[in-house]
């Protein structure tokens, strides 16, 4: 009973943390808001058809919206929820590779990781299909049967279906399933067959694109990193996960290896050496991370604390809390980040009279809905200006804009000779790990990217701006 105790006491602590302030927090890249405008289209009240191939989250977020209202935190509170309901998932499949105690320990430090509560606090697909996925494991781990594979398959193929990254997750089923030809068969037909499921319906309407063909034209997309600058991917690691997390993981490296970890090493290289080889070129397919990385640290964690000189339960404590000291440092400051675009609608008051251009197309109107809105023409003095000449005479901009890092000189030249007629507080852009979500890496080393970052934070400030183009031309 003190363990089930324990587990809801952590995954209370995990759900407030990332519901926390979670209405102020806005939309911050532009996939938010084309999730949002999914699910609409799915409950029928308009937005736009499918096409991120990732139908089940948009038809959680629709669930969301029915009980929840069309708000900007619809998608949010599905994040939110499917991270902290992660958490028994993981103590039961911990406990069932090595022992409760380590259960616990993984569940806490998994709780508290950075990187997945940046993630579980926004309108994006990655938590809810590690939640899927890690569900999946359990089912298939816990229950090596035939009839338990038809099951696990099918949450499996949840998870691929909320996010199409994990085209590579049929290898973690392989392993398990490698002496057992039958249960391996009937698991690959159950997660074919729930792909399947989302074409039917684009075969009765053709109202969207085919799911199969959101796939192949998808698959490969993201933001691009590839190997130009190696040192992206230990700094992204140690940034996200939080870097006595990683040192306590690194150490479970060196204990003697069972089948169990062995089979955690292969999930972390299974979802990291696509993105050195760049077969995968979207650095967040590290979200898919956490969770074995969690385990192997509580690993390192409980032979620690298993040692004679910390023997007393307040030394336990304190090494504990020195191990999260970080992460809740992290965790703090990522809880009161929020998007300006947010508050677009305190400048924007006259959909008829006032035309906008705006470096964030589908989060500006999201918020400005019946506006007529257009996307700034990067680079393009000429388009700018008929654009001018056609009555769009305000630009908002933000600091994401400038992550493509040398294609901005006509957006600097604005920003440099206008005075701007409005803004707001913008601090998420701020963020590295926001900052380099959509980064051009290919373009610059990674010291050039947080370089540049630093000098938008220190020059341009954490702000959302609005411009009356009238002043340039």
């Amino acid at each position: 009973m003190k363990q089930y105790l324990f587990i809801l006491t952590i995954s209370v602590l995990a759900l407030t943390l990332r519901l926390s302030n979670i209405q102020g927090v806005g939309l911050i890249f532009w996939d938010e808001a084309n999730y949002l405008n999914e699910a609409k289209y799915l409950r029928g009240t308009g937005g736009q058809p499918l096409s991120l191939a990732k139908p089940t989250y948009s038809a959680l977020v629709a669930v969301s919206q029915k009980l929840f209202g069309e708000t900007d935190y619809a998608g949010q509170l599905v994040s939110a929820f499917m991270g902290a309901v992660t958490i028994p998932v993981i103590f039961f499949l911990t406990k069932q590779l090595f022992s409760r105690k380590i259960a616990i320990l993984a569940s806490l430090l998994f709780a508290l990781i950075p990187l997945h509560i940046i993630f579980s606090r926004l309108t994006l697909s990655d938590t809810t299909a590690l939640f899927f996925l890690t569900l999946a494991i359990l089912l298939s781990n816990l229950f090596k049967s035939p009839k338990m594979s038809l099951l696990s398959g099918f949450i499996a193929g949840l998870a691929y279906t909320s996010n199409l990254k994990l085209i590579f997750m049929p290898f973690l089923f392989i392993f398990l399933f490698r002496n057992n030809l039958k249960t391996l068969v009937i698991w690959l037909i159950s997660f074919i067959a729930t792909l399947f499921l989302w074409e039917i319906p684009h075969l009765i309407s053709h109202s969207f694109p085919s799911y199969f063909f959101q796939l192949l034209t998808l698959a490969n997309d993201g933001a691009t990193i590839g190997l130009t600058d190696l040192s992206f991917y230990p700094y992204v690691i140690i940034t996200y996960l939080s870097w006595p997390i990683i040192i306590l993981a690194t150490a479970s490296l060196f204990f003697k290896r069972s089948k169990n970890t062995v089979f955690l090493l292969f999930w972390i290289l299974l979802f990291t050496i696509p993105l050195f080889f760049n077969i995968q070129k979207a650095p967040r397919l590290i979200s898919f991370l956490p969770i074995p990385v969690s385990i192997l640290a509580a690993l390192a964690l409980n032979y620690v604390l298993e040692k004679k000189i910390f023997k007393e339960i307040f030394l336990k404590v304190i090494i504990i809390l020195l191990i999260i000291s970080p992460a809740t440092i992290s965790i703090l400051k990522n809880i009161n980040l929020h998007s300006g675009q947010k508050n677009l609608n305190l400048s924007f008051t006259q959909p008829k009279s006032q035309k906008i251009i705006t470096t964030q197309l589908p989060v500006t109107k999201f918020y400005l809905p019946n506006f007529d809105i257009v996307e700034f023409p990067n680079n393009d003095l000429n388009s700018l200006r008929k654009l001018f000449d056609n009555g769009y005479h305000y630009l908002v901009v933000d600091n994401q804009a400038y992550a493509s890092f040398k294609d901005t000189e006509l957006l600097r030249r604005i920003e440099s000779d206008l005075e701007p007629i409005k803004t707001f507080d913008d601090n998420a852009k701020a963020n590295a790990q926001f900052f380099l979500e959509h980064a051009q890496v290919r373009k610059a080393t990674l010291i050039q990217m947080l370089t540049l970052q630093e000098e938008l934070n220190q020059k341009r400030g954490k702000y959302l701006k609005i411009y009356n183009l009238g002043d340039f031309f």
